[in-house]
């Protein structure tokens, strides 16, 4: 809600959709950086993610497209496949264990920093 709802749409009272995505993206992704666990494609994941949040706001006017796709996201990573969702781990339906944890897998942060996110 803070960064489609309230900055992406303030800032596009001000500027151009594009620059006002771009902006509303990075502190999506700042928001979600103060994480010990947080890797490169971690930032790089949560950017595109804000990208892709911030389009939907854009082309749907709706705030609730972005919500719901951004719970229906963590509630998969976390609650189905037994991922951490950004470090955070919660009960979910299907157990696994990681052997190694590396930026393929996204290690203690999750689906969002590993390697198969960004494809």
């Amino acid at each position: 809600m803070l960064c489609r709802g309230y900055i992406l749409n303030n800032l596009m009272d001000s500027m151009s959709p594009y620059w006002s995505l771009i902006i509303s993206s990075a502190i999506f992704t700042l928001g979600h950086s103060f994480n010990d666990n947080l890797s490169l494609f971690g930032i790089t994941n949560l950017f595109i993610a804000g990208i892709l949040l911030g389009i939907t706001y854009i082309y749907t006017r709706n705030l609730w497209f972005p919500i719901s796709l951004h719970l229906f996201w963590n509630f998969i990573q976390g609650c189905v496949f037994d991922y951490n969702v950004s470090a955070l781990n919660v009960s979910s339906v299907f157990k696994f264990d990681m052997l190694v944890k590396n930026s393929f897998n996204g290690g203690d942060f999750g689906f969002k920093g590993s390697w198969l996110c960004i494809y």
